[in-house]
């Protein structure tokens, strides 16, 4: 095989590689997950975000008189979005979609409890009662 044909055939090699590896890029999904326990072990509750469809699954499992929800918010704002999960412990979660930012946003989320109403602006979260501590940055 002369060196010609050999240089060749490594280029396509390369190329063909650097294709998959590119393909396999662009179709990745990233996911952020959450979980809140209590220290002897007890769920508080979970909630991941996955940003092929921007879907974000809120699942409250403490048995009590508060809801859980995901609270997302810019890093550095104190607004944000809230998605509730006020379904009760016993059931499946809830699934929200997060369209309020634009793509490759920088957000931060944690999970927080509080008292969930039909109309927004009666529903209150209990900012003393937020996990705070596990609170995780990703894009949108």
């Amino acid at each position: 095989m002369t060196v010609m044909r050999m240089m060749k055939r490594a280029a396509v090699v390369l190329a063909g590689s650097v294709a998959l590896v590119l393909l396999g890029t662009t179709q990745a999904q990233a996911a952020v997950t959450w979980l809140w326990e209590r220290a002897g072990g007890n769920n508080i509750g979970t909630a991941s975000y996955t940003d092929s469809g921007n879907v974000i699954k809120v699942d409250d499992q403490e048995v009590n008189d508060k809801s859980l929800l995901l609270f997302v918010h810019r890093p550095g704002v104190s607004n944000g979005y809230a998605c509730w999960d006020h379904g009760g412990a016993d059931g499946p979660g809830t699934t929200c979609n997060l369209s309020q930012y634009d793509e490759n946003t920088l957000l931060e989320g944690y999970l927080c409890q509080g008292e969930w109403a039909s109309n927004p602006a009666n529903r209150v979260i209990y900012w003393g009662g937020c996990d705070k501590a596990h609170a995780k940055t990703f894009r949108k």
